[in-house]
């Protein structure tokens, strides 16, 4: 009891304090090197680490709780972030969860670099529940302001892990799919998609595809990616009309409930395509595609669309030009094709 007493009182008096000319020095020369590290973040492994980088170059660690001189150090820290713009940019990254969240909550301006954007993520699946709560807000204040060109740099980096961030949130996720609504944020996500050759696309194609407004753009990625998976991708969203994204939920099913065996499956969601296509152009298109996937995927869509009577003559002569593709997984399908139609009694 008597002390808890003297810890309250260390805790008033430090609150109580002023900064220093000093102090203000210091803290101004580390948002001048923070804000400069920051920037020179570019590649995505400089990007992910960032909050490591920041942790070692200025010594922002985790404060003692109940150590004068550590109580008296996180107050300061507070205080400054309260005083000094832009401060607040630089110690996001902070070691302690009661700096962290002061520095959220003094976060007022557009975001600057992709590092700070990441960042701000990354808070969201924060150990702490009220940095969280914090970064919630936070990330409704900037993220209708900070410009496309900071935020998409660091969408590319996280699109691809944040269904295994541990404490990411359907409130995270929520502020998540806000952003990527955003028509400047998604235009440029899916100009990734199209010109470019880099890695995971996949996932950032599935998470971008969760949000109608991409049904637009699907036909343009089909048509003109350079990836052959993105491709096959869209033709299937547009094919079938649907788009699936996995959750973080699993369920168990039963594969001998007798002998107690079965397996832990993941939870998908769907949603209906909202853009009216032509399947016997997208067939033919698919069908001449110089990649096997996607050449395997029209060849499905011989299979669901062979009793449509407005195409399903004109898909024969798409089945024939397949008979002989080096591929075995597409001459399969063209059996399957033709022996349907066999047995529908429809003319081949």
């Amino acid at each position: 009891m008597i002390w808890n007493f003297f810890k309250r009182k260390t805790y008033e008096e430090a609150s109580e304090t002023v900064l220093s000319n000093a102090d203000i020095e210091n803290f101004r020369n580390t948002y001048n090197r923070g804000t400069s590290l920051l920037s020179s973040m570019i590649q995505p492994d400089d990007i992910r680490n960032a909050e490591r980088f920041i942790r070692l170059e200025f010594s922002l660690y985790s404060r003692w709780q109940g150590e004068r001189y550590q109580d008296a150090l996180r107050n300061t820290e507070i205080k400054a972030v309260k005083q000094i713009q832009g401060l607040s940019s630089v110690f996001i990254f902070h070691g302690d969860g009661l700096v962290r969240e002061a520095a959220l909550n003094q976060l007022h301006e557009p975001l600057t670099t992709p590092a700070s954007v990441y960042g701000l993520f990354w808070r969201l699946n924060d150990w702490a529940p009220q940095v969280r709560q914090a970064a919630q807000n936070t990330m409704n204040r900037l993220m209708p302001v900070t410009p496309a060109v900071v935020i998409v740099p660091a969408l590319r980096i996280l699109l691809p892990h944040v269904m295994n961030w541990g404490r990411w949130t359907q409130e995270g996720q929520e502020a998540l799919d806000v952003t990527l609504t955003r028509p400047d944020v998604l235009e440029m996500l899916i100009d990734d998609i199209v010109t470019t050759r880099q890695a995971q696309l996949g996932y950032q194609f599935r998470e971008i595809c969760r949000n109608p407004a991409a049904d637009q753009h699907l036909e343009r990625m089909f048509y003109k990616a350079q990836l052959p998976h993105i491709r096959a991708m869209a033709l299937d969203a547009l094919l079938s009309q649907t788009v699936t994204w996995p959750t973080r939920e699993r369920r168990q099913v039963w594969i001998d409930r007798y002998m107690g065996r079965y397996r832990i499956e993941q939870v998908f969601i769907k949603r209906d395509v909202t853009v009216t296509i032509d399947p016997y152009t997208l067939i033919v298109a698919g069908a001449l595609d110089r990649a096997a996937m996607v050449r395997k995927r029209a060849a499905s869509g011989l299979i669901a669309f062979r009793n449509y009577p407005e195409i399903g003559s004109k898909l024969d002569k798409v089945a024939a030009s397949l008979e002989n593709d080096p591929n075995i997984a597409v001459r399969g399908r063209i059996d399957f094709y033709k022996r349907k139609r066999s047995e529908e009694e429809t003319p081949i």
